[in-house]
């Protein structure tokens, strides 16, 4: 039947580790000769059982020697179960374990079989590239994150030690191999810049810089290498310099950084001026999408909005908004912030790019969908702070709908409205996109917890009732569960808004009501009768086993470095929490437990 002869190769080899089988040969890769060997003797091995197969096929005239009744001519289950015998006696003789062909590690040592006998391994195997390779440019500098890789074990011995990976850097093309390009970091710390990174400094904006990182072992040996690359640019950091002792709103405000010369936005009864804030990189790329849930914790755009108005698509063909189509939701990338304690003055500044001394907490929130915790509501105060350049945001932007309405307001009365708006009138406002940000029903907020001697314990995840597992940031300097006008904050990048004084009035300092009470969780912006209470640093505390009518919730989720925020007050259907338009009312009357549930069943 077969007139070609097989390419026989009888020494067994060594087979790749799973990262070089998906990933292939790469440049600069300089595999070992076993791995050569365990290629071809397996080609081998293959062709020569389907060879064996086929050959027990000569002879056979008729239908009736196909049977499985084992008369006659050899039918085809025996030569499969002939095959299937020499197979199973093949491994009786101990050549094969596991996978692997003839491979065995005796002593801690990795013996593998030629044919004859059992040879040692020379030179050493590697361990794998690295994994989770990343870059992100930041102003003269790239941040680099990696996950470095295992320990290559087999039947309990340690084959391969890794002992550290090198990361180099040129420009025009990747470094081929680990002596090419210059040297950013040789770590011999496994993960040490898996979360955190390694920051490399001291880079030309507009340049793009190619990373290469090569694993090591031990024994000297490398593996492929993995690439990633970045482009420094200016970062532009906007702020506001706020004064402590300056009662009025407006005037103890001014701009710093790359805001000054600024014109602040405000609300104009209805008719939004921009000032100098339409298309600066704090805005950039933060626009309403619908959020299309895909199940276990993921989801994904499903397509853009008109920021203009939400009943349009970004091309302005018809959107569904009804929560067919999805969630709809702000999405927000990744912001930096940093708060500065001055003494008689703090400053608040905010980036889309990375500096020193600035965090991202809203993005380090867990994955997944939740309600709006509070580092979320920390970022979207520290943009309304700057884009306002005021501490009284009712009268910088508009009243909302606060002041005694008898029915709370549907979901999406803004859609039309752009992405911001507020009028002096007792309506609906909205805020970076975001419908009632203020007004018509509280916001619970997740992951803070005041505890029984009033410190303030923040989460980032596992968000509770008690504060279970939080960080404690400091006592809130409340001797008492204390309600009042806001007129100081706590301050700091973890901190920021949360009250720490309530002397102020409705018409100084922040002009927002605040409270912190032992055992207590807060809630947000104010309900529809709230007046002046109400407003952008309105947070008061409560505990969690109440639930009211004016009490709603708003849906968040976050999957790396995308933060989406629910454009609308939540509305709860089918046992999950949702952010929809054409609700008659956000749904209330729930507690903070029962509204995170319904928040996280998104996820199932």
């Amino acid at each position: 039947m077969f007139t070609k002869e097989l390419p026989e190769w009888n020494a067994a080899g060594i087979k790749p580790p799973q990262t070089r089988l998906d990933e292939g040969w790469q440049e600069g890769v300089k595999p070992p000769a076993p791995w050569f060997n365990w290629w071809m003797n397996t080609t081998y091995q293959a062709l020569l059982e389907v060879r064996e197969v086929l050959e027990n096929f000569e002879g056979i005239s008729s239908a009736d020697e196909l049977d499985y009744d084992g008369t006659g001519t050899k039918s085809t289950k025996q030569a499969i179960d002939d095959v299937q015998e020499k197979v199973t006696t093949h491994k009786a003789e101990g050549v094969h374990l596991g996978e692997a062909h003839g491979l065995r590690a005796t002593n801690g040592k990795l013996e593998y079989f030629n044919g004859t006998e059992w040879k040692t391994v020379s030179g050493g195997l590697p361990v794998g590239n690295v994994s989770n390779f990343t870059a992100q440019a930041g102003n003269a500098q790239v941040t680099l994150t990696w996950t470095d890789p295992a320990d290559v074990v087999l039947d309990g011995a340690t084959i391969a030690r890794w002992k550290g990976t090198k990361v180099l850097r040129k420009t025009g093309s990747y470094p081929i191999n680990e002596n090419d390009g210059v040297l950013v970091v040789d770590s011999g710390v496994r993960n040490q810049y898996s979360t955190t990174g390694f920051v490399d400094t001291g880079l030309t904006n507009g340049t793009t810089y190619y990373y290469s990182a090569f694993s090591y072992t031990e024994d000297g040996i490398y593996d492929a290498k993995s690439d990633v690359s970045a482009t420094p640019t200016e970062s532009k950091i906007y702020g506001v310099r706020v004064d402590k002792n300056n009662s009025n709103p407006e005037t103890r405000v001014t701009y710093i950084g790359d805001a000054v010369g600024f014109t602040p936005m405000r609300g104009n009864n209805g008719n939004l001026q921009w000032g100098s804030w339409q298309g600066t990189d704090l805005l950039k790329d933060i626009k309403p999408c619908v959020l299309q849930n895909l199940g276990g914790g993921n989801a994904q755009v499903n397509y853009y909005l008109n920021p203009n108005n939400y009943a349009q698509k970004e091309d302005g063909t018809s959107a569904i908004i009804n929560g067919n189509d999805g969630d709809v939701m702000i999405e927000i990338p990744e912001r930096y912030w940093k708060f500065t304690d001055e003494g008689t003055t703090y400053t608040v500044k905010v980036s889309d790019k990375p500096f020193t001394g600035a965090v991202k907490l809203a993005h380090e929130i867990e994955d997944g969908y939740n309600q709006v915790p509070f580092y979320t509501l920390l970022l979207t105060q520290c943009i309304m702070l700057i884009l306002l350049k005021s501490t009284d945001t009712q009268s910088a932007l508009g009243r909302g709908r606060v002041d005694g309405a008898t029915e709370y307001a549907s979901t999406g009365g803004t859609n039309n409205k752009g992405m911001f708006y507020g009028s002096t009138l007792d309506e609906q406002m909205k805020f970076l996109g975001i419908e009632d940000y203020w007004g018509n029903k509280l916001c619970w907020i997740d992951g803070l917890f005041y505890s029984t001697n009033r410190d303030m314990l923040i989460g980032l995840g596992n968000f509770n009732d008690t504060g279970s597992g939080y960080t404690n940031h400091g006592h809130s300097g409340f001797a008492s569960d204390t309600g009042g006008y806001v007129d100081a904050i706590q301050g700091g990048n973890q901190t920021g808004f949360i009250p720490k004084a309530v002397t102020g009035s409705g018409t100084t300092y922040y002009a927002d009501y605040g409270n912190v009470g032992a055992g207590r969780i807060p809630y947000f912006g104010g309900h529809q009768a709230n007046g002046d209470n109400a407003g952008g640093f309105y947070l008061y505390s409560i505990s969690a086993a109440i639930s009211g009518a004016r009490i709603g919730a708003r849906l968040c989720f976050k999957k790396g470095d995308k933060l989406y925020v629910g454009v609308y007050l939540g509305t709860v259907t089918g046992g999950r929490l949702r952010s929809v338009s054409g609700t008659s009312e956000p749904t209330g009357s729930k507690t903070i437990g029962a509204f995170r549930t319904d928040a996280k069943a998104n996820n199932n």
